[in-house]
């Protein structure tokens, strides 16, 4: 779940997980933050603030890391065929992808108090916005593959199926690992700061089997 910590309305709760209805690990997926902005997050800012350990003895247990994939590698990795292909493409992301729960509660047979009225306020505060899915950093310049099926609806004239293919491609890109960092948390208030313009994160989610709540991370982007 993500929320906002009290008294710093710019921090994002990512957590804790695992929940304690579900054993739910959420961020597992490939993402760039904040997509469904008008301003997508330039700079990700990661504060662990708790760390899973050994219920026993208290020590650092070495699960729940960071995966960092550079998409500006990935592009220039490409044929030039198929960056062809993907210069042309178009997405639309859409918050409701992201947070489907809300579109739900809203269009449940009996919603909760306030659920229509939240869902059409965050429909009016984050409409669909298209975006191409190879982008320029405005700084070096450098091309990115930035599309993921945690915030996309659909790719522009593509229909579902052949959209879910082009996601899935880019997020199999993802998986290579000379295009990745795994970062290894080491203690509670450990900072990582990267380039979202460039970059995909995502949580190793290999710690199902601990205490609920075990990991928390605060998140701060900046435009």
């Amino acid at each position: 779940s993500t929320s906002y910590v009290p008294d710093a309305r710019a921090a994002a709760r990512v957590g804790p997980y695992p929940t304690k209805e579900g054993n739910f690990i959420g961020a597992q997926v490939w993402h760039s933050d904040q997509e469904y902005f008008q301003h997508p997050a330039w700079f990700t800012s990661i504060r662990l603030d708790r760390i899973p350990r050994d219920p026993a003895t208290g020590e650092v247990l070495p699960c729940g890391d960071t995966m960092l994939a550079d998409m500006s590698v990935a592009w220039e990795d490409l044929p030039e065929a198929e960056k062809e292909f993907f210069r042309r493409l178009k997405c639309v992301f859409d918050f409701s992808v992201a947070y489907p729960r809300y579109r739900q509660r809203a269009e449940a047979e009996r919603p909760g108090p306030g659920a229509r009225e939240r869902f059409a306020e965050l429909c009016r505060l984050f409409p669909p916005i298209e975006r191409p899915l190879v982008r320029r950093h405005p700084v070096t310049g450098k091309l990115a593959l930035k599309a993921c099926p945690t915030f996309v609806s659909h790719v522009v004239g593509k229909t579902q199926e052949e959209t879910n293919e082009i996601l899935q491609r880019v997020a199999r890109l993802c998986e290579v690992p000379e295009y990745q960092l795994r970062l290894q948390w080491g203690s509670e208030e450990d900072i990582v700061i990267f380039d979202n313009y460039l970059l995909c994160h995502r949580v190793v989610a290999d710690f199902y089997d601990l205490p609920p709540e075990s990991r928390l991370i605060h998140n701060i982007t900046t435009k």
